[in-house]
């Protein structure tokens, strides 16, 4: 799935562990998000990085 692909590079990107992430939106994998909230979602991985989230 290729959104899935891209949410696993952007958080690995950001020094983040996928499973960390789920865990914040509460989900158990990727592929359970929207494309519509991809952007959203993003931006609120992009926030936990910068506020020094880590697994």
């Amino acid at each position: 799935d290729q959104q899935r692909d891209e949410l696993q590079n952007f958080i690995a990107e950001r020094g983040l562990d996928v499973k960390t992430v789920c865990e914040h939106f509460g989900i158990d994998a990727l592929i359970q998000i929207e494309a519509a909230k991809l952007t959203a979602v993003k931006q609120e991985i992009e926030t936990l990085a910068k506020t020094g989230m880590t697994a």
